[in-house]
C-alpha cells in the first residue's frame, strides 16, 4: 500500500473476530515495526514520514511490518500469548510536490550591498528562472523584471532606496513545476551625513567669534566615516577631519570655525556656507548638504567730526576788531 509523505492519517485499519468474543491484542513485529503504532487494529506512523529523509531499514521509503493479533487464549481457553494471526504489510511512502520557499541571505538589504536569493525546496529545484520586482509598497509590485536582473544575486542601487524588493523563482523539481515568491523586503537607502553647527551665528571678533561643527549620520554604518569641512571667505577652519567611528552616529570630535576680524567696512551681517570637501566611507554614504553660518560685524569704522579751533576763532575775532 502507498502512503503520501507528511501524512498524519491512519495507514490502514485491520479487523479480526474471535468466536468466543475474547479481547483481542494487536502487536507489531518486523524490520520497521518501530516506525508504527497499532491501536484496535488501526495502523499509524509514529511520526509523519518524509520522503526526502526515509527512516525505514532499507532507507528507500519501503517500510515492512507484520501486524499480529491474539485473543490471549489457547484451544482449552487457557491463557496463551501466542499470535493467532499475522499479516505482512509493506507500506511505500510516496513523494508529493512540496511548496518551495525563497529567502534572502541578508535580513536587511541596503543600497550598495549585494544580496542573494535562495530557493529552499525539499524536492530539489532545477532550471530556476529568477524574476525581481520593485515597489513603493510591499503589497503592490510595480516594476517586474527589475533592472533586467535574471540571476539570484542583485545589488540594490540608489533608486531602490526605501523601496520594496521581492523575487520569484520559477523552476522544475523532481515532482513538478512549481514556483515560489519571497516576502517583500524594504531596502535601506545609503546613510546620509549632515553637518550640525553648535551656533548658527557668531561675531566677527571677540569672545563670540567662533563655533563648532560636527557630523551626524542618519543611521549607523558598519564602516568609519571621514568628513573634511570647509567654509566661505572670512572663516578659518581648524580640527579637520571629522571622524564618525563604525557603529556610531556622531563624530568623535568637532571642527572649529573662527571668524576673521578684518573688515570694518563690511555689512552688518553676512552668511557663509559651511560644507564638506570630501566624505569617505567604504560602505557608502550620501551628503552632506551645506549649512549657513551668520557673521555679525561688531567693528565700527572711524568717523571725522569738525570741531572749532580756539586759535582760529581768536584770529577771526581779531580781524573783526581791526576792521572797526
Amino acid at each position: 500500500m502507498n502512503y503520501a509523505e507528511h501524512g498524519t492519517g491512519d495507514v490502514y485499519t485491520f479487523s479480526a473476530t474471535d468466536p468466543e468474543s475474547d479481547t483481542l491484542t494487536w502487536t507489531l513485529t518486523g524490520d520497521d515495526a518501530g516506525a508504527f503504532t497499532i491501536t484496535a487494529g488501526v495502523l499509524s506512523f509514529r511520526s509523519a514520514p518524509d520522503y526526502e529523509a526515509p527512516t525505514d531499514t532499507g532507507m528507500n521509503n519501503v517500510y515492512t511490518v507484520s501486524v499480529n493479533v491474539s485473543d490471549g487464549k489457547n484451544a482449552a481457553h487457557e491463557t496463551d500469548t501466542t499470535v493467532d494471526a499475522t499479516v505482512a504489510v509493506t507500506v511505500t511512502v510516496t513523494n508529493i510536490n512540496e511548496v518551495g520557499a525563497v529567502t534572502f541571505d541578508v535580513t536587511q538589504p541596503q543600497v550598495g550591498r549585494g544580496m542573494t536569493a535562495m530557493l529552499i525546496d525539499p524536492d530539489g529545484g532545477l532550471s530556476i528562472i529568477w524574476t525581481w520586482e520593485r515597489s513603493a509598497s510591499q503589497y503592490r509590485p510595480l516594476d517586474r523584471n527589475h533592472n533586467g536582473v535574471s540571476s539570484s544575486s542583485y545589488t540594490p542601487v540608489a533608486i531602490d532606496g526605501s523601496q520594496y524588493l521581492r523575487v520569484s523563482a520559477t523552476y522544475t523539481d523532481s515532482v513538478g513545476g512549481p514556483s515560489a515568491t519571497s516576502e517583500p523586503v524594504q531596502v535601506l537607502p545609503l546613510p546620509t551625513v549632515s553637518l550640525e553647527l553648535l551656533s548658527s551665528e557668531i561675531a566677527e571678533s571677540g569672545a563670540g567669534n567662533s563655533t563648532t561643527v560636527r557630523a551626524r549620520l542618519s543611521r549607523i554604518s558598519p564602516a568609519p566615516t571621514s568628513v573634511t569641512v570647509t567654509a566661505g571667505a572670512g572663516v578659518t577652519v581648524s580640527g579637520n577631519p571629522l571622524t564618525i567611528t563604525a557603529g556610531s552616529l556622531t563624530s568623535t570630535y568637532s571642527v572649529t570655525l573662527t571668524a576673521k576680524d578684518n573688515n570694518v567696512h563690511g555689512p552688518e551681517r553676512k552668511t557663509v556656507d559651511v560644507s564638506a570637501t570630501s566624505v569617505t566611507n567604504t560602505d557608502g554614504v550620501t551628503g552632506p548638504a551645506s549649512v549657513e553660518l551668520t557673521i555679525t560685524d561688531d567693528d565700527e569704522p572711524p568717523m571725522v567730526t569738525r570741531w572749532p579751533c580756539p586759535r582760529l576763532k581768536s584770529m577771526r575775532a581779531a580781524r573783526g576788531t581791526a576792521r572797526r
